[in-house]
């Protein structure tokens, strides 16, 4: 258990960057399911918002970096517990676009 005493990692610099680090996971977990909901014909204006934001992140570019990874990470492994194959991929990208 951490200490109460300001000797704990909470209130270390290593806990305020974890601190940071969760908050840009959740900003970058917002920015997805934001984009998700965004009709095709504005995807590139809502990309071009969500990378600004990430961008400008105050934990900095290595640290958005990282969230991009684990919530891309978290998203595959959800997938792959619903069932999901890589071979779906391959299928997807086969497939037609519908006109």
């Amino acid at each position: 258990m951490g200490r109460r005493d300001g000797g704990g990692d909470e209130g270390s610099g290593r806990g305020r960057e974890r601190r940071e680090e969760a908050e840009l996971l959740e900003t970058v977990r917002d920015a997805l399911r934001g984009l998700a909901a965004v009709p095709e014909d504005g995807l590139d204006d809502a990309l071009d918002a969500a990378a600004s934001t990430l961008a400008a992140a105050p934990a900095g570019p290595q640290a958005a970096s990282r969230a991009l990874l684990r919530a891309a990470e978290e998203l595959v492994r959800r997938a792959w517990e619903n069932g999901w194959q890589p071979a779906d991929v391959v299928r997807l990208i086969r497939r037609e676009p519908e006109a």
